[in-house]
């Protein structure tokens, strides 16, 4: 049943996945880019989806939810036993995270895509309808049946890098952009 060889070095010696590392930093580039861009009156936005649309959910409903978990918690009763530990769970270290880009002005938002990773590409974003529609005139890339979400597979860095720049020639992000200027010109 034992052989000679390690099964377990040929784990170490596997060649290395292209890691996700670089997409928030990417991310955060461009949106302190729009906000330079704009001269600070157009923001992006880019975070854990979750985060965000815990954030678009009124105060009403966010207490209602709270009061439903609290009330199953309580409503259990079971009390289990956890043993102490200073160990975390290396699971985390491979899951997937879902975070948003949105722009955003004074009075308006606009959900630019989703995109979905974990430590190694591929990545899978998700853009707005309009958008994707926009770039189905230019791109084949974009596109996709009506009731098709606008799922695109991101391969790597570059990949990541030319698909944003393809998105900055869509119509109706390029409207919303200076709609949104104009306005807080007006407001301002």
């Amino acid at each position: 049943m034992t052989s000679g060889s390690n099964p377990w070095a040929e784990v170490f010696n596997q060649s290395k996945q292209k890691t996700t590392e670089g997409i928030i930093p990417f991310i955060n580039q461009q949106v302190k880019m729009l906000s330079e861009a704009s001269g600070g009156k157009v923001k992006g936005l880019f975070s854990l989806t979750c985060d965000v649309n815990r954030t678009l959910v009124s105060a009403l409903d966010l207490a209602e939810s709270a009061s439903t978990v609290v009330s199953r918690i309580i409503s259990a009763g079971t009390v289990h036993y956890a043993p102490d530990s200073d160990l975390k769970d290396a699971s985390d270290l491979y899951k997937k995270n879902d975070y948003c880009f949105e722009i955003r002005s004074d009075r308006y938002r606009f959900r630019v895509f989703t995109i979905e990773f974990g430590p190694s590409y591929p990545a899978a974003m998700t853009l707005d309808r309009g958008m994707c529609k926009d770039l189905a005139k230019i791109y084949d890339r974009y596109k996709f049946e009506e009731a098709e979400p606008c799922n695109i597979t991101i391969r790597d860095d570059d990949d990541l890098n030319r698909v944003f720049n393809e998105l900055l020639r869509s119509e109706k992000l390029i409207y919303i952009c200076n709609r949104l200027m104009k306005d807080a010109k007006v407001t301002v």
